[in-house]
Formats: C-alpha cells, structure tokens, sequence
C-alpha cells in the first residue's frame, strides 16, 4: 500500500523498543504524499494538510541532517526498487525546487549529489545497483507487524508489514515512458483506428492518468469499439502496417497464438532501446461492456472510457491481481488501491451515479458483479463507504 518499500530486517530500526521505519524511508514516502497531494484536483487537499506535509519533510530532513545521515549511502539505496529510487530523486528535486531555502539540508544529507545531476546520479547507481546486489531469494518466514509511531514522526503512523526485498527484474533498468509520450502513442492509435473506420476509447491506466490520477502509466490500453468476434491481431495488424513505430512481437507463453504489440520510443541514456506496450482489446474481452459512440468521453482531445465504468474495471484489476496466483500480480494490487481510491473521489466530485440514464446502457451483470467486489472493497477500506453509496452503491 502508499508503494511502502520491502524492507530487510537488518535494515529496520528500533526506537524506545518498537521496530521503526528507517528514517531516509520516512521521507521519501512523506515527500509521496507532499507530491500526490499537490497535484490533486481537490482543493481541501491543497491547504491545511499541504502545509503538514510541507512542515513533517522539513523536520525529518533536519532530524537527517543532525544525526550525520547521508541519503546517497548506497548501503541505504541497495535494497530499494529501482522504480522507489526514480521516484525520490524527482520528488526530491520538485521539493527543492518549490523551497530553495532547504537546498543547502539537501545538499548536507547527499541528496543534491543526486538532484543536481539526476540523469547521471541514477546511471551511476543503477551501475552499482547491478555489480554489487546478489540475487536474493524471498523467504517463506512469516511477515512481521513494524509499527512507526509519533517519535518517528509527528503525523506518521502506519502500520507495515515486511519481508526481504525482491531484486527488480532489469527490464524495469529501461527508461520508462514520459506521460507525454504516453499521449502521443494514444493519439496515433487512436488516428489509425478511426482512418480505418473504427472507433475506440482508452482505459486502464492511461485513461485513469487522463482523468487525473497521479500515478505516470507504463503502457497503453485501448478498447476498439467493434463487434466481440473482431480479431484483435488484425486491429493489431492496422497499426503495423502504417509507416510508424509500431511492432509485433511473438508472445513468450507457451502454446500463444498472439503477437504482442509495442511501440519503439527514442533511445535513452546510452542508446538504451526503449518501448511502450499496447494492448488492443474488443468489448467482452476482460468483462469490458461496449460503450456506445455517445458516451465516450474526451480529455486532451483523446477519447476515453466513461468514469464510473472505468472506476470498476480498476476494481476488477484489484480483485484479479490480489486473488492471482502469480506473486507480479499480487503486487500490483497495491497500485489499484490508489487508483481505485482517486478515481472514487473524480466520480464523486462529478456526482456520477450508477442509476443515471447516461449509464442505463451498462450490462446488468456487469454491474451485478461490481456490486460484490465494492462489498470486498468496503471490508478492507471501511472509509470508502460513504462515496460507494454516493455512487449508488450498497456499501454492505
């Protein structure tokens, strides 16, 4: 959950007894919030509790600083995911760059080692990332309750449970795709698929990231708005056969009959290759319902799945991915939460209710079976209740 890091044992740490978080730990998921919540669409979260975050990251940088702390250890950053450290070095920037005046903390506690050359800094520790870690083997032992309470910080206090770190597979050491980038794949799918006479709209993550969702997307979903029986490797074939960076490659399943589509982005640090996976589904594929042309909405001039529809598909993905078998999937059912949690509060703000007539077209089982997965939700996340039934929603 938060994208809260694994932690190994021997690195956490204990205060008056009770087993802590480590302090750098602490500030690089304080400035997640202070980044989620600046960019949020919701105003209350702009102020007061703004202004807490701002205040909390100050004083653990200066608690870093006055024990001799150095965030660029790299016994500190060994263990963390590479996609953990990608993120606080550029929360870490933004920050500086909004507070000048904690430059010179930042720079005490090593962190402007990296912000000031961020480029350079993540190659150089990807380098040793890679040469020095091992490859370390996840063990069975059962996980331990880590509580960090108000002497680790004033308005941190979760509760973490935690187990050895699983080394981050080298795919992930590829530059990932820029929102920016994102969107333009998405427009030029989108602009083949309707020269051709289809049209379609996005979802997933991107269409999560269109309508607000903090979290960059990794790749591209986009349902084509045809017939069930419409073959998917020749709405594929459409976007290969234009003069652009679109590619098929053979899947790595054993016994697939698919092709896996990708687009080719501009080489990164080095003359790294770099790609964007596309997925090309039809209505039914997925439990995706077939939106009518009306109803499709528009953000940045791209067409994309209705809110509320979008919001229980991410639900659906929460349920799969924590319910999967395969321990990739199982962790991204934490990324869902968020996602889940933004989109219920953009749809609550537009007052989107299930019962509407804009949204009479939806599948009566599709909605049937939205309903149980709320239930499950609402029993994990009790404080979700109430703008489930803003919605429509039975809570219980």
């Amino acid at each position: 959950m938060l994208n809260i890091p694994e932690v190994p044992k021997d690195r956490v740490e204990t205060l008056r007894g009770m087993p802590v978080m480590p302090l750098p730990i602490l500030m690089f998921m304080k400035l997640q919030t202070w980044s989620d919540r600046r960019v949020s669409v919701q105003s209350y979260m702009k102020s007061r509790q703004h202004d807490e975050d701002v205040k909390d990251i100050r004083e653990l940088l200066a608690i870093i600083r006055g024990r001799g702390g150095d965030l660029s250890t790299k016994g500190l950053l060994e263990w963390l995911p590479l996609t953990a450290v990608y993120a606080a070095l550029g929360r870490m920037t933004e920050f500086a760059h909004n507070f000048p005046d904690t430059e010179t903390n930042w720079r005490v506690v090593g962190a402007m080692k990296f912000v000031s050359g961020a480029e350079r800094g993540t190659r150089d520790f990807m380098s040793f990332f890679w040469t020095r870690v091992s490859k370390r083997v996840a063990s069975a032992e059962a996980q331990r309750c880590v509580v960090v309470g108000p002497d680790a910080t004033a308005h941190l206090s979760l509760v973490l449970y935690l187990s050895k770190a699983a080394v981050v597979p080298p795919a992930v050491m590829r530059s990932p795709p820029t929102y920016g980038e994102i969107c333009d794949i998405a427009n030029r799918a989108v602009t083949i698929f309707t020269e051709c006479g289809y049209q379609c709209c996005l979802f997933g993550s991107t269409a999560c990231a269109l309508y607000g969702v903090t979290r960059c997307p990794n790749d591209v979903d986009l349902v084509v708005l045809a017939t069930p029986n419409t073959s998917t490797e020749y709405l594929k074939q459409l976007l290969v056969n234009e003069p652009n960076d679109f590619y098929l490659v053979p899947s790595k399943k054993r016994d697939a009959n698919y092709k896996v589509l990708w687009y080719r982005l501009p080489p990164g640090a080095r003359g790294k290759k770099r790609k964007c996976k596309v997925d090309v589904l039809v209505p039914g594929m997925l439990n995706i319902p077939a939106v009518p042309s009306a109803q499709v909405a528009y953000a940045r001039h791209l067409p994309v799945m209705p809110l509320l529809p979008l919001l229980l598909l991410k639900l659906q993905g929460w349920t799969d991915h924590r319910d999967s078998d395969r321990r990739d999937f199982r962790l991204k059912q934490h990324v869902d939460v968020e996602d889940v949690k933004e989109l219920l509060s953009f749809a609550c703000d537009l007052r989107v209710r299930i019962g509407s007539r804009e949204l009479g077209w939806l599948p009566a089982d599709f909605v049937e079976a939205a309903q149980n997965r709320i239930h499950e939700f609402v029993g994990e996340f009790p404080e979700s209740v109430l703008r489930w039934r803003s919605l429509g929603f039975e809570a219980f």
